[in-house]
């Protein structure tokens, strides 16, 4: 064998990769992830890889339970957005966005429950967009990459990487550890959401409680002064 032509195959292909990446555009600084607007759908799907865990001898130990979500279904009408989760148990949570409150209730718990803002919206989706993405910048920019069919642009963070499809600049795939998130963005609804009627009683009532909030405190006259 002619191990010195292999060495300046070797080389040259080396080489030439490197020239490859040298001369791979850089990214735009003005690039900005793209964030869901009007009337839209979106899945995410989640998925965990198996830790394969092994003692100190080097046999393998059983893999933990663990508990997650398996994928979120989320579709925005403003002002309302609602969003279904369903876990690694098989329950299904689901979630509704007024503008200023979130309800929520699921199979396990059916009671209807609220809090203020969009807590409970797992790190999907928030009233800003992909609100857990927003390091996805020049800085964190390390290079494309094909992502299946699809040319994404690729971006890391202490732990995180993520993929962002390099013609809509809409996020691809999520990764940390052994989760993965997919993202897909589902064809956009034709027609307003509408709340359950419980929900929507839920929200008029406090609406209605805010509003007497809001009352000024009269002030008492002189003689009904103690």
């Amino acid at each position: 064998m002619n191990f010195t032509r292999l060495n300046w195959v070797t080389v040259s292909v080396l080489l030439a990769s490197s020239l490859s990446a040298a001369n791979e555009p850089a990214l735009d600084a003005e690039f900005k992830l793209k964030q869901p607007e009007g009337y839209c759908a979106w899945q995410i799907t989640h998925s965990y890889a198996k830790l394969n865990l092994k003692d100190a001898k080097g046999a393998p130990l059983p893999e933990p339970d663990s508990y997650g979500i398996k994928h979120a279904t989320l579709t925005m009408t403003p002002p309302l957005w609602r969003e279904v989760v369903e876990d690694t148990r098989g329950d299904v949570i689901e979630f509704w966005f007024d503008g200023s409150t979130t309800f929520y209730k699921s199979n396990r718990d059916p009671l209807l429950r609220t809090t203020s803002g969009m807590a409970g919206l797992q790190p999907v989706m928030g009233d800003k967009g992909f609100r857990d993405l927003a390091w996805a910048n020049e800085k964190t920019f390390t290079g494309r990459q094909k992502l299946g069919t699809r040319q994404c642009l690729v971006f890391a963070k202490d732990d995180m990487k993520l993929w962002v499809d390099a013609g809509t600049h809409y996020p691809a795939r999520w990764q940390r550890g052994n989760e993965t998130r997919d993202y897909q963005q589902l064809p956009a609804p034709t027609d307003a959401l509408i709340m359950p009627a419980d929900i929507a009683r839920e929200a008029e009532a406090m609406a209605h409680d805010m509003e007497l909030y809001k009352r000024p405190v009269p002030k008492l006259g002189r003689g009904l002064r103690q």
